[in-house]
C-alpha cells in the first residue's frame, strides 16, 4: 500500500518540482550545452531514485530502498550547484514568483533529508505507527512546500497581483506547511491546531487571487525600422 505514495512524492513530485523551479528561474536564459548535459544526468539519478524506491517498497527490498537515498541527494546537489548563482542571498530580494521557486528548492533539500531519515526508520525495522507520522510530514513538504509554491509562482507569474497579496500567500502558506509538519512529525496536537488554519485559510485566499485577477499581458516592442 506504500508502494503508490512512494511512486507519487518520489517517482513523480520531486522530478515534476525539479522541472519546475528549472523552469521558473532559467525561463529567460539559453542553457549552455555543459549545463544541459548536467541537468540530464540530474533528472536521470532522481527519476532512477524514484523507480527504486517504488520497487523497494513494493517488493520489500531494503537494499533498493536504499539506494534511493543518495542517487536523490547527488541529484539535489547536481541541481543546487547549476542554480547556485539563482540561489545566493542576493536574489532572496527579488519578486515573490521567484522567492516561491528559490523556496521550493528548500522545500526539495527539507523533503529529500525527512525521506531519508524515513528510509532509516524503515530499515531499522520501526513499526508503521512510528514512521507514519513522518511520511505524512513529507507528503505535506513535497506537495505544499514545493509544488504549491511552484503552482502559486506560476500563477503569480501569469497574473495581475500585488506584491503585497503576493508576499501574504507566500508567508502564509510556508509558515502553515512547516509549523503542521513539525506537528505532524511530532504528533503534536496543539501545533496542528495552530498552523492548519493558517494555511488553510492562505491556500484558499491564494486559489482566490490568482483565479480572479487579471491575465499579465507580455509587453510586446515593435521594431521601427529606420
Amino acid at each position: 500500500g506504500c508502494a503508490h505514495p512512494a511512486a507519487m512524492v518520489v517517482g513523480y513530485i520531486i522530478l515534476a518540482g525539479t522541472a519546475l523551479i528549472e523552469w521558473l528561474l532559467r525561463r529567460d536564459d539559453t542553457p549552455s550545452l555543459s549545463a544541459s548535459k548536467a541537468g540530464v544526468v540530474q533528472m536521470s539519478l532522481i527519476f532512477l531514485a524514484g523507480v527504486f524506491a517504488m520497487l523497494g517498497v513494493l517488493l520489500d527490498n531494503l537494499a533498493m530502498l536504499q539506494a534511493n537515498v543518495p542517487l536523490e541527494v547527488i541529484g539535489l546537489v547536481i541541481l543546487v550547484w547549476r542554480l547556485r548563482s539563482y540561489l545566493a542571498p542576493s536574489q532572496w530580494r527579488g519578486p515573490v514568483p521567484g522567492i516561491m521557486a528559490r523556496t521550493a528548492v528548500l522545500g526539495l533539500i527539507l523533503g529529500i533529508a525527512l525521506f531519508a531519515y524515513v528510509v532509516s526508520l524503515f530499515v531499522s525495522g520501526a513499526e508503521f505507527e512510528e514512521i507514519g507520522p513522518w511520511l505524512l510530514a513529507v507528503d505535506h513538504i513535497n506537495f505544499i512546500m514545493v509544488m504549491t509554491n511552484l503552482i502559486f509562482a506560476m500563477m503569480a507569474t501569469a497574473s495581475v497581483v500585488a506584491e503585497s497579496a503576493n508576499r501574504f500567500i507566500y508567508w502564509g502558506i510556508n509558515t502553515g506547511v512547516l509549523g503542521f509538519a513539525v506537528g505532524l512529525a511530532t504528533e503534536n496536537a496543539t501545533l496542528k491546531r495552530i498552523f492548519t488554519p493558517i494555511l488553510g485559510l492562505s491556500l484558499l485566499y491564494g486559489i482566490y487571487t490568482y483565479l480572479t485577477a487579471k491575465e499579465a499581458r507580455p509587453v510586446v516592442t515593435e521594431e521601427v525600422g529606420v
